[in-house]
């Protein structure tokens, strides 16, 4: 099943009107429509916003989308759910530094540890709080 088909058959499946679930979203109700006619593809928050609203988990709405979108969805909503948990003053692109690095191999995360503390000593930097945590 391809997104905008499954987005309009949860909808329906809630009883829910475009009205209303824009209403919900704070979007247009065109916008919905053009969702559900693959006219266009949700931002990630609106996407997140109707997994919520339909109950349905977001990573299986994410793995509908064409192409490489699916992989950008799911990182947006792992790096919503684990900055929630941890450190919400960290930026986009340092979230995105966390999600490469938790999919390293242990050796690769060694030898990037090792050039971070190299090119922080030249900075001048300390690291004695940023140790590598034994997994």
């Amino acid at each position: 099943m391809d997104l905008p088909k499954s987005l309009r058959e949860a909808r329906k499946a809630k009883k829910l009107t475009q009205a209303k679930v824009a209403a919900d979203l704070g979007v247009s109700r065109p916008a919905v429509g053009q969702w559900e006619s693959g006219e266009t593809t949700p931002e990630p928050k609106n996407l997140l916003g109707l997994a919520r609203l339909y109950g349905l988990e977001f990573e299986a709405l994410a793995s509908l989308l064409p192409g490489g979108e699916a992989a950008v969805f799911r990182a947006y909503s792992a790096r919503n759910h684990a900055k929630v948990e941890s450190a919400p003053d960290l930026t986009n692109e340092e979230w995105g530094l966390v999600l490469i690095y938790r999919q390293l191999p242990p050796e690769d995360k060694d030898w990037l540890w090792t050039q971070i503390h190299r090119e922080a000593r030249r900075a001048g930097i300390s690291l004695d709080d940023a140790e590598p945590q034994p997994e």
